[in-house]
């Protein structure tokens, strides 16, 4: 097993096995850190400052047994909720950064169009 650690980010590298980096349970955690005795992943735990984030703990085994940290930033509320204007942010924006935004948010709508069809709606809906 290889750990390369950068910037407080793992990245873990198996020859046999393999680990994921969003939560095989949950797709909104992803890979955070890493470390093979309990105490120091309890540690991380309680070193997170912010009262929004949500934790699961993995243990894997692959030649040896280590935790992984999966988080969330549950924070924010819905969508819905949210006060936006669009237009205003856009009327901000350079052209050339507008144009951008306006074709990728009409590239994620049918995304999520093309989801709905498909039948991924209700996993592809959560993360909107």
């Amino acid at each position: 097993m290889n750990l390369i650690n950068k910037c407080c980010r793992v990245v873990l590298c198996t020859q046999m096995g393999h680990v994921y980096y969003h939560h095989p349970g949950d797709k909104q955690f992803s890979f955070d850190f890493v470390h093979p005795n309990p105490a120091e992943i309890v540690s991380q735990i309680v070193g997170y400052d912010d009262d929004e984030v949500a934790v699961k703990v993995q243990r894997y085994d692959i030649d040896e047994a280590f935790y992984i940290v999966y988080t969330s930033r549950v924070g924010g509320g819905p969508v819905r909720e949210i006060d936006f204007d669009l237009k205003a942010s856009l009327a901000e924006m350079s052209e050339d950064n507008s144009t951008i935004t306006v074709r990728l948010l009409e590239i994620y709508r049918a995304l999520i169009a093309q989801n709905i069809i498909d039948g991924f709606a209700t996993s592809f809906r959560a993360h909107v």
